[in-house]
């Protein structure tokens, strides 16, 4: 584990009217390239983003980078402020206040080249790998009554679909390709992503209701979301980083 300590200053966000004293808060995350990642350049769009914001709202903030059920967990016991990203399904235990959504992504199904036109129905027997936390209940409803396994990183899910281990994974497009070219080149042309299916995932930055200014630093960081958002600051940070 790293901390990755940030003091902020205001520069290009300047003149919002935001005049709340300056706080310092502990954040937990997690790598999820090609979003956000420790070794990411500038940690990634969605580390840019959240500190676009943070700055725009006054705030200072150190970040530790853990493994995400570890980053969800701890923040939920308190150990941090808050904690990004996440979709609502992985804070939905009551723990947390949940921002607005500070980006959103699409995830589609990847499977061999030969039978990835003919995907419906689903039988039971069908075999899906997704990231744990990355995909709500509602939009795994979509394939039912498909079985879901549940891993703790992509690369392991591409390993099982290169072994016939499971039929399909249920991928973001950038990660995919971007595991393909890096480390599972002869999958190249062999596996495909389904045309017919597409799902999308918001994302949002989780405070725990055990810091007690969580209420406050919603209201904060929505309004401050919002001001950056109007002015094109988020579409500015996400288009740097091709995303």
């Amino acid at each position: 584990m790293r901390g990755v300590k940030l003091i902020l200053i205001s520069l290009m966000y300047v003149g919002s009217g935001f005049s709340h004293a300056e706080s310092h808060l502990r954040l937990s995350s997690y790598d999820m390239p090609p979003y956000i990642g420790e070794h990411l350049k500038q940690h990634g769009a969605l580390y840019e983003l959240v500190e676009a914001v943070f700055t725009q709202a006054n705030r200072r903030f150190d970040v530790d980078f853990l493994p995400i059920s570890r980053a969800i967990n701890s923040a939920s016991r308190g150990e941090y402020s808050a904690v990004f990203p996440v979709n609502y399904d992985s804070v939905m235990n009551g723990d947390f206040l949940i921002s607005s959504a500070i980006a959103s992504y699409q995830v589609g199904l990847l499977g061999p080249s030969d039978r990835n036109d003919a995907l419906f129905p689903f039988a039971k027997e069908t075999t899906i790998a997704v990231l744990r936390g990355s995909m709500s209940k509602r939009a795994q409803k979509a394939f039912a009554p498909a079985t879901f396994v549940y891993v703790s990183r992509n690369v392991q899910a591409m390993s099982m679909l290169q072994a016939g281990r499971v039929d399909y994974v249920l991928i973001e497009r950038f990660t995919a390709g971007d595991l393909m070219m890096e480390m599972f080149p002869h999958m190249l042309g062999k596996f495909t992503f389904s045309d017919k299916i597409s799902q999308p995932i918001y994302l949002y930055v989780a405070f725990s209701k055990k810091f007690k200014q969580a209420q406050e630093e919603v209201r904060l960081f929505d309004t401050a979301l919002s001001h950056l958002r109007a002015h094109g600051v988020i579409g500015t940070i996400m288009n740097r980083h091709g995303l």
